[in-house]
């Protein structure tokens, strides 16, 4: 549905077709067309589209044009963005985003050690901590992990060990096991 081509400039090309035949048509094998609105429905929430494109897009899909339109515009390559579409988070409960916990955090777990780290959002479901952790209070080693988040959750495991979560009670506030982080900034 979408062509993303990097240039030399490190810019992103986006080419979009609006024509009920060419979008998300494979050969012998064409989308369905509740297939093809979820795909627009994707591309909208991970900011492919704006509101205006996708509403457009999604009345050409279901009264089809006879002539197809074809748009390009340049876009400059950007970071992810950090958040889930409100309509894939179905807990009971507020998700605290990756932006929301990004920042210099301190740790304490008694009779371990503390430790102070900056957590990174690399996106909607992935922090990475980079920082120092002082073991037994004294024995300082530089750490960095990643935590991926649980479906659903507030709670981040660990990369290598899903049992090691994170949970988190607000955005400066985690407990896990133990040990508790506060953030500082």
């Amino acid at each position: 549905l979408f062509v993303k081509m990097g240039n030399p400039t490190e810019q992103v090309v986006e080419a979009v077709v609006v024509d009920s035949v060419a979008v998300g048509s494979t050969g012998s094998n064409p989308q369905s067309l509740s297939s093809k609105l979820k795909d627009l429905e994707q591309s909208r929430d991970e900011g492919l589209l704006s509101e205006s494109e996708f509403q457009a897009l999604r009345s050409s899909l279901i009264t089809p044009t006879t002539n197809p339109t074809v748009t390009t515009q340049p876009k400059a390559a950007a970071k992810p963005k950090a958040t889930v579409p409100k309509d894939k988070w179905t807990a009971s409960y507020p998700m605290i985003t990756t932006e929301e916990i990004a920042g210099d955090w301190t740790c304490c777990c008694i009779p371990g050690g503390w430790a102070c780290f900056k957590k990174h959002a690399l996106d909607a479901n992935t922090l990475e901590h980079t920082g120092f952790v002082c073991l037994f209070f004294g024995l300082p080693c530089v750490f960095t992990e990643k935590r991926i988040r649980h479906p659903n959750t507030n709670g981040f495991y660990k990369e290598d060990d899903k049992g090691n979560v994170d949970i988190y009670c607000n955005k400066s506030f985690v407990c896990n096991g133990i040990s508790c982080s506060t953030k500082l900034c």
